[in-house]
């Protein structure tokens, strides 16, 4: 029996057909997102950065500390940076030759630490947007839809309000429409008639039947049917 026959071939499927390849490409597939990725390269160029920047503050620690003669607080390649770069002519002519030696050696480390801060600012400033894309596409979506619900409430009130006042608008100027013309539906039942004796012209009401008329004018007394 030769080596090859101790573990059976296995190419990634077993033998109810189940590939573990295609389940851990549908598993990041699924879970990791295009956000997630940026999210979590920015969180480690952050972490990188921020122990490569701890890194040469250890490193350049014993310089610092023999040029300003004590290990003060709070004081690194930063504040070095301010005091001996900001003008190194000017500040060069107050200093040892020691003290240059010294400032010569953190000079070296400069560079790389500004490039590893400015990695560190843009990795911290990626993850803070990556988080607010993701506060915004959890929360900002159902927020979005409260808020155009609300205004959909809003603009119906509106509406209605609007119809409301349409018609009690419309209801009282109609009301005094109809008391207005109280008084031409009284001269539409009316109807005129003359009076034998003097022509009188006499207003007497319409569907009444037979009635008695006293004229106005010269009291003559007669009988007509409306």
């Amino acid at each position: 029996m030769t080596s090859c026959e101790w573990f059976p071939r296995h190419n990634g499927t077993d033998r109810q057909g189940f590939s573990l390849n295609k389940a851990i490409s549908d598993l990041l597939k699924r879970k990791l997102k295009p956000v997630y990725v940026i999210l979590a390269t920015c969180l480690i160029i952050f972490l990188s950065a921020t122990s490569g920047i701890t890194q040469m503050e250890r490193q350049v620690a014993p310089a610092i500390a023999e040029l300003k003669g004590s290990a003060h607080e709070g004081y690194g390649i930063a504040a070095f940076r301010r005091e001996y770069l900001a003008d190194p002519y000017g500040k060069a002519i107050g200093l040892s030759e020691r003290q240059l030696q010294l400032c010569s050696q953190i000079s070296t480390i400069v560079p790389a630490y500004e490039s590893t801060s400015r990695w560190k600012n843009t990795a911290l400033l990626g993850a803070v947007m990556a988080l607010l894309f993701l506060i915004w596409q959890r929360w900002g979506v159902k927020a979005a839809q409260i808020a155009q619900d609300l205004k959909r409430k809003l603009n119906l009130a509106a509406t209605q309000l609007i119809w409301r006042r349409l018609i009690a608008t419309a209801s009282e100027r109609l009301a005094k429409m109809q008391k207005g013309s109280r008084p031409m539906k009284e001269a539409v039942v009316r109807s005129i008639v003359a009076c034998p004796s003097c022509r009188q012209e006499l207003r007497v009401p319409v569907g009444k039947g037979r009635i008695r008329i006293t004229c106005s004018a010269c009291g003559n007394k007669f009988e007509t049917t409306t």
